[in-house]
């Protein structure tokens, strides 16, 4: 019998450093997630237009963006991309980017850093879409501007050619 207590007593602390370890690492994860990001973030209406081949703008007060993609845009092929910034201040806007997704679809992590050309008013790159196996055409461009005191994005829908 106190072979059986002696093994029990053993697995009993075996389970009890196991949760203890499992605790730690939870908290400590817990404690960095709570980082927060004190910046405003701003999400402009959806615009209705489609932004191949134009620009297409999305409103906001004092902010607007707008973003154009080229009409030829295709499939594993590189394309413009374009973006004009309105009512943000010289030096206030540190990175834009956009972030190419499909509704209810994972498309793997598709951003596209852009770089800045015009004084700051207009950021430019390339991109280049993966092929949707089911032959889905939609896309969703969210153009996310980043400054020290906010983020500001807007979604953009638009379709592209099979080929």
């Amino acid at each position: 019998m106190k072979a059986e207590q002696k093994r029990l007593v053993q697995l009993i602390l075996l389970v009890a450093v196991v949760l203890g370890i499992g605790t730690l690492v939870w908290w400590s994860e817990l404690r960095q997630s709570r980082v927060v990001d004190e910046r405003a973030e701003v999400v402009l209406p959806t615009p209705s237009c489609n932004p191949r081949g134009i620009f297409c703008l999305a409103r906001g007060k004092p902010w607007s963006l707008s973003l154009e993609i080229d009409r030829d845009a295709s499939y594993l092929s590189p394309f413009s991309v374009r973006v004009k910034l309105f009512g943000f201040t010289r030096g206030e806007v540190q990175s834009v980017r956009v972030r190419f997704s499909m509704a209810g679809m994972y498309m793997g992590e598709n951003r596209v850093v852009l770089t800045p050309v015009a004084g700051g008013s207009e950021w430019t790159g390339s991109a280049v879409l993966p092929v949707c196996l089911t032959g889905r055409r939609d896309w969703l461009a969210t153009v996310v501007v980043e400054g020290e005191e906010r983020v500001v994005s807007a979604d953009f829908p638009f379709t592209i050619d099979a080929s």
